[in-house]
């Protein structure tokens, strides 16, 4: 679902930016390098590593670890192509709930621009 988001943002030349970015999916920082990717001062980013759940047999439990390792592996590339991060750091990052002011996001390359 947080993954159409990137390709909403590289299809469209005037995707939409999330205003609540605190509840937005984060995937914004895979968004097409021709743009300028965009925060409001007073917002946070936070970045983690992909999250779910599972019930039923216990092989339908492994398929559905291994899609979200594999996720995992997906946005952690998408991040670190788009920041300039490298994986190691990224993957580091991602481990627990990573959180950052507008102006850290921009430091770290999840965003272009604060709005001011």
């Amino acid at each position: 679902m947080g993954d159409s988001r990137i390709d909403t943002n590289n299809r469209y030349e005037h995707a939409p930016t999330c205003p609540v970015v605190r509840k937005c999916d984060l995937h914004q920082a895979g968004e097409n390098e021709k743009r300028i990717r965009r925060i409001l001062p007073h917002a946070e980013v936070m970045i983690h590593q992909p999250s779910g759940g599972t019930q039923g047999q216990s092989s339908d439990m492994v398929i559905a670890a291994e899609h979200i390792k594999d996720r995992r592996k997906v946005l952690n590339d998408i991040l670190s192509a788009n920041t300039g991060k490298g994986l190691s750091e990224i993957e580091k990052d991602t481990e627990r709930d990573f959180w950052m002011n507008a102006d850290t996001a921009v430091d770290y390359g999840i965003v272009d621009h604060v709005l001011r």
